[in-house]
């Protein structure tokens, strides 16, 4: 039962894997897009469209690392389903090198807004 879970795990992963490059795109567009919303909507001030992008961040499990004048940047690790398929793929082992992985080594996505901009 295992070797048929690996057979099948491995090309899963890999499909999955493409899938979630495009994904990923579309993810980050989701934050442009807002924030270009946000720069241009005129009814709000500085302060409350700063509030607004923190908000965005917080709500999408972000920690905001950076909060200077002129610039927010909020990082997540993003656990991905696809390397954890192609690790079971992979004799299982894979799975346990990419929990690992991600626990300590793989680095945040980030997301940066430029007040300067607003």
């Amino acid at each position: 039962m295992n070797t048929i879970i690996m057979i099948f795990a491995l090309p899963i992963g890999l499909y999955l894997l493409s899938r979630e490059k495009e994904n990923r795109r579309n993810y980050e567009a989701v934050f442009s897009n807002f924030f270009v919303q946000t720069k241009d909507d005129m009814t709000l001030t500085k302060e409350q469209k700063t509030d607004r992008l923190k908000a965005m961040l917080y709500q999408n499990g972000y920690e905001i690392t950076q909060d200077q004048e002129g610039k927010i940047v909020g990082e997540k690790k993003i656990f991905s389903i696809a390397w954890m398929v192609v690790g079971i793929g992979l004799i299982y082992i894979g799975l346990f090198i990419y929990i690992l992985y991600f626990l300590y080594f793989q680095k945040p996505h980030i997301v940066t807004f430029d007040l300067n901009e607003l």
